[in-house]
């Protein structure tokens, strides 16, 4: 019964999700031996798409200080187009993960994972009310796809572009130590 209504709010079939859940297990012994490459932030203001290449070298230098992650900084853009959330986080965070890891899959290897990120901020720029982060498998598996709301965020409110980013690396090396279906769960959906 849940999971004829996981599906139809946008939820992965049973048989995706368990292959991410196997990328993610992996992930969890190879990210600290692997090479990220982080691709140019998608910040969206207003509704109006940008992709952040600055944004992308101060993730890289986070993950590489702070977590002692080997990180790079990818050269380009993905070439995957924006599309407007609408009004089911669910299903737009995993049509996300599935177009940036048909993008990734096309292209030739540079590293390990794959990190993109999602910024999505009022139309002003003065404050942060959705995050989404992708880390794609240099082949194209899902280990890792996260939404967070401006709730999620805590008492005081994201108001620029690198607090995001160091939210997004605190929730993903958070979720490192979680078991793979906690972070995808039956019916994709927790």
């Amino acid at each position: 019964m849940i999971y004829p209504a996981a599906r139809a709010f946008g939820g992965m079939k049973e048989s995706e999700l368990k292959k991410c859940r196997a990328a993610f297990a992996v992930m969890q012994e190879k990210i600290h031996t692997g090479t990220v490459v982080v691709y140019p932030a998608l910040v969206v203001k207003g509704g109006m798409p940008s992709w952040d290449a600055e944004g992308a070298r101060r993730l890289s230098a986070i993950l590489q200080s702070e977590n002692s992650l080997a990180a790079a900084v990818a050269p380009q853009e993905p070439g995957v187009p924006f599309e407007p959330m609408k009004r089911n986080q669910l299903r737009y965070l995993n049509e996300r993960a599935l177009a940036y890891a048909a993008w990734t899959r096309a292209q030739p290897r540079t590293g390990d994972y794959c990190w993109f990120s999602e910024i999505f901020m009022d139309a002003q720029g003065n404050e942060v009310y959705a995050i989404q982060v992708y880390v794609v498998e240099a082949e194209g598996a899902i280990p890792y796809a996260r939404l967070a709301n401006s709730h999620h965020f805590g008492p005081t409110p994201l108001r620029e572009v690198s607090g995001a980013l160091r939210f997004m690396v605190k929730l993903f090396l958070n979720d490192l130590e979680k078991d793979p279906l906690h972070i995808w769960p039956k019916y994709g959906v927790g």
